[in-house]
This record gives C-alpha cells, structure tokens and sequence, in this order.
C-alpha cells in the first residue's frame, strides 16, 4: 500500500459518499502568504464545516466503507480533537456506537463538542497525558473488546481519496486541484498521483 495512488473511479466514490455530510467549502486566496511566497496561495475554507475541520471527511468515507457487520460492532478511535469530533458527528449521524479516547489533557472545549457532535452514541474515554500513548489503548480495546473497527487519522487506502477532497471530477471545483503547485519533494508521488487520475 506504500505505492497506492487513488484511481479517479475511487475519488467520484469518495465525493458521493461525502455528499451526505459535508458543504462544498471555498478557496480564498490569502493576500499575506501569497505576497510573502511570491505565489498564489489559496486557502480552502475547511473550517466551515459542521465539525469546524476537514477531518470529518477521512472519518465518515471511512465508516461508512465498513460492512453492516462491522458497523454493528461499533468503532473505536484515538484524538485530541478534531478526528474525534468527525468520527463522533459520523456515529451519530450512522446511528452506531463510538467509543473515543481522549488525552487527560484535552481542553474541555474539545471535549464538550465532541460530546455535542457524538451525542448518545458515544463513550469519550480521558486517559493519559498524550496521544501516543491512548494510540495503542485505541488498539487494545478493538482487540480485546467486541472487534470494534479502528478509525485512525491516517488509513490507506480509502483515505487518501480523502486528501484531494474527494472534489476532483467536480468541475465548479476543478480549481481545488493544484498538483502542478506542489513541493519539489512531493512532485514523484504527485506524477504517479496525475497519471492515475488521467486514466
């Protein structure tokens, strides 16, 4: 999976599924950063979504790929805030259980929303001082609770439609795809990424 580029086939799958939740956000163009880069940077709005971050995207294409076996077992994640609340917002919104472990130390802010997006439908559990450490509980609870699936921030490969937006077919979007203004570093994987998408 550490060559797996998303098919275009996969990225129209992700946009209709992320129709259900999510609001078309714009890109702003940031006069700061563009003068001081030399560039034309644009900002996507991602904060105007019902969570506030773009995480509910990743979190829900996820759940919702899962089998109604799966679902009916629950899911089970770690964060300090914005993956949790995606993932709170997508089991209520689903109707299945979440159980969500937290860090001793999140602002009781993130917490109070995270209760408000997950309602009845989820256990926010606080444990520990950082988030490494409540990644491997996440773990130990699937494994040894009810085979609850693991929502992590980072899964290949249903994520990585995600991480283009799930957008790109979309031509009163097009704008959003800006590989050709990607960083050096980056430009191998961005290659392989536009030959796939012209297939």
């Amino acid at each position: 999976m550490k060559n797996y580029f998303p098919y275009l086939s996969d990225i129209i799958r992700a946009k209709n599924t992320l129709n259900e939740v999510i609001s078309t956000t714009p890109l702003i163009h940031t006069f700061n950063l563009s003068e001081r880069y030399d560039a034309r940077i644009l900002l996507k709005r991602e904060d105007l979504q019902m969570v506030r971050s773009y995480k509910i995207r990743g979190a829900y294409n996820k759940i919702r790929s899962l089998s109604p076996e799966e679902l009916q077992k629950g899911v089970v994640c770690a964060s300090a805030g914005n993956h949790a609340q995606g993932v709170a917002y997508s089991c209520h919104k689903l109707g299945i259980r979440g159980t969500i472990y937290m860090p001793t130390t999140t602002p009781k802010q993130k917490i109070t929303q995270v209760k408000f997006f997950g309602r009845e439908d989820i256990d926010i559990v606080l444990v520990g001082e950082d988030l490494q450490g409540i990644l491997l509980l996440q773990r130990l609870h699937a494994a040894l609770g009810h085979g609850e699936r693991v929502v992590a921030e980072l899964q290949l490969p249903r994520f990585l439609a995600d991480l283009v937006h799930g957008e790109v077919h979309d031509p009163a979007e097009a704008e959003c795809v800006l590989f050709e203004q990607v960083k050096p570093r980056a430009e191998h994987g961005a290659q392989n990424a536009r030959a796939r998408l012209r297939e």
